[in-house]
This record gives C-alpha cells, structure tokens and sequence, in this order.
C-alpha cells in the first residue's frame, strides 16, 4: 500500500484508507502537517465546544496548554485550521476518553452516519497521553468513577 502525506517531527501516525489501518512508527514528538489531518465530523457546535474544552482543562481529561483552535477543529467544531495542529494530549485513561468521545459523539453513532471503528481510528490521529503516544482506545470497559460521572453530567446539558 502506498503512503501518502506530508510528516512533520515524526510519532506515531495512523491513517485510515480504503478501511485499512496503516502505522507509521518513527522516532520524535508526533505533530501533525496542516491539510494532512483527517480530524472527527461536525457534530457540535463552536460553542458547545468551548464549553467541553473548559470542563474538559478544569477537571484535568486534557492538558492546561491545549490550544482551543486545535481542540475545536480536532474535534469538529470548526473548520478554520491553525498554521500548526497538535494532537489534543489527554491525561486520563483509555476507557475515559472513549466514554467521552461516545458521549460527544452519541447522535452520530446512533444514526450510524459514524461507526466506532471510524471513531477509534480518528482518535489514533488526534489524541496523545501524557507521554506523547498516539492513543489507541480499549475496548468498553464502563467502570462507575467520579471522572465518569462529570462527562456524563456535562454531556447531559449539551
């Protein structure tokens, strides 16, 4: 399979084509080229999303230095692009940032205009953990905890 795309201060990356997952591992901090990225669907509105990424920084699921330009066209919310979009680094764990990202996107993968497997693979692309890995979700593990609760909760309002 050829690999196209332009790779920046290489990481992991992932990219999804023809249904096929391919990984590229190099060596360095992962940063992502402008016009390369495939990022997640609208879902939300500009600020709705702002909202989330407050919640979000306040509870401490993603980085304090998160760039909300990023974390809105990331995640849908925008299509305007910044000169330099990072992956959103997220602090928590796996089953966490899958909880969020079925919460965020629970219309979308109600009407099956997005399937999970979709989902996971935009989210290789667009989240690091705290080490600056690409994150490959888990599968569903729902475990009752207080960080759970508060997506549940913000999400509810939404």
């Amino acid at each position: 399979m050829e690999i196209k795309g332009n790779f920046i201060n290489y990481g992991e990356y992932v990219d999804v084509h023809d249904n096929e997952v391919v990984n590229l591992h190099v060596g360095g901090e992962l940063k992502i080229d402008k016009g390369k990225l495939d990022h997640f669907p609208p879902c939300m509105t500009y600020e709705q999303g702002e909202s989330a990424l407050r919640i979000l920084k306040e509870n401490g699921f993603v980085a304090q230095e998160t760039d909300p330009m990023c974390f809105l066209y990331l995640m849908g919310c925008t299509e305007e692009r910044t000169a330099d979009i990072r992956p959103i680094r997220w602090l928590k764990n796996k089953q966490l940032l899958r909880e969020m990202l079925e919460l965020w996107f629970k219309r979308l993968l109600d009407e099956r205009s997005m399937k999970k497997a979709k989902m996971e693979a935009i989210c290789s692309l667009c989240f690091v953990d705290k080490e600056g890995e690409a994150i490959h979700l888990a599968k569903n593990k729902p475990v009752l905890s207080y960080d759970s609760d508060v997506l549940t909760n913000f999400f509810a309002t939404i």
